[in-house]
């Protein structure tokens, strides 16, 4: 019995297959389109099955292609039309950005229109504001029994619209504000402090200390006005010394 109904189940699949491919009919897989608004950020699009009348898809294989140096895919969640049909979706990294998607279940159910997966991807950060095309390549559609099924692809779109907010240019001036306003208050109390410091200084130290700001002594002047100064002092408390004589 079961050998009877695969064979029937063949039959009637090889003739729909040589009559849709002679009317040029064709069961369509499409991907959606989507658009972010900041980068980094995780986006995802839909992949969708519409079948041609007569159809018996029961298992999917497609590969993504796309700009491998603004998107990566990283994850993939089953759709409500691959689940009806008791069917998970898998995502496969290839090489030159490209991902592999394959939706198929351990049953010879036929799976209906509409989302088989959504496929999500993340924009590399930096990625210019522009549209980007996800075509659909090497698309590979079986009946239960494992018959090519003839199908066409739509590509998708993810469109990248990033506006520069307002709340970086407020961020920008209250930075600048408050820089301003703390590099006046150091400078007021570094003038004050220096103030203090040079009232209080001995008169033979801040006369020499005038002399090196203004720039018109050096070390040596310096040190010879400090020899003559002491000199100066000695003698005069020699003479106070001498005997009182009548």
């Amino acid at each position: 019995m079961l050998r009877h109904t695969i064979q029937r189940t063949l039959i009637i699949s090889a003739w729909t297959a040589l009559f849709f491919n002679a009317t040029g009919v064709a069961a369509t897989l499409s991907l959606g389109q989507a658009t972010v608004t900041a980068v980094p950020a995780d986006v995802t699009i839909p992949l969708a099955l519409t079948n041609a009348p007569g159809d018996l898809v029961s298992g999917v294989q497609v590969d993504i292609q796309f700009d491998e140096t603004s998107f990566t895919a990283t994850d993939i969640a089953t759709g409500p039309a691959a689940d009806g049909a008791a069917k998970d979706a898998f995502l496969s990294m290839l090489d030159s950005g490209q991902a592999r998607i394959i939706v198929t279940g351990f049953n010879q159910e036929v799976i209906g229109d509409g989302v088989l997966a959504q496929v999500q991807f993340q924009v590399t950060p930096g990625t210019a504001n522009d549209d980007y095309t996800f075509s659909l390549i090497d698309i590979r559609v079986t009946d239960p029994v494992g018959l090519s099924v003839p199908t066409t692809g739509t590509p998708g779109t993810i469109t990248v619209n990033v506006v520069a907010g307002e709340g970086e240019g407020e961020g920008e001036g209250e930075g600048e504000g408050e820089g301003e306003g703390e590099g006046e208050g150091e400078g007021e109390g570094e003038g004050e402090g220096e103030g203090e410091g040079e009232g209080e200084l001995p008169v033979g130290c801040a006369a020499s200390k005038g002399l090196s700001e203004q720039g018109g002594g050096s070390a040596a002047t310096l040190f010879m006005m400090t020899v003559l100064i002491l000199a100066l002092a000695g003698a005069g408390k020699r003479k106070d010394r001498r005997p009182y004589r009548q």
